[in-house]
């Protein structure tokens, strides 16, 4: 079964409590015989168990990079593609 962890990063967060859950629905406020009211967000868009080891995963890598500064890292990975196209032969950009 696929693990894994998600981040979802919204410029305005208010945005959120107009989004449904789809497919699996999160936790729910009240259950009625006619219409149910989810949880407000972020727990309305939980389906379980929460993954807390990816997410501590997510959150020791997001920190190591920031360690490192994210314009070295640019850097490293702009060095790495001009390497990998002088010796591949070709010079083709790695991103778009």
């Amino acid at each position: 079964m696929p693990a894994g962890c998600q981040a979802l990063l919204l410029p305005f967060p208010q945005l959120l409590s107009f989004l449904i859950p789809a497919l699996i629905p999160g936790p729910f406020q009240d259950v009625f015989l006619d219409h149910s009211t989810f949880a407000p967000p972020p727990a309305r868009f939980e389906a379980g168990t929460p993954a807390i080891g990816e997410a501590i995963g997510l959150g020791a890598a997001v920190d190591y990079l920031q360690g490192l500064g994210m314009q070295n890292v640019h850097a490293f990975e702009k060095e790495l593609g001009r390497c990998v196209n002088q010796l591949t032969g070709t010079n083709q950009s790695l991103s778009h």
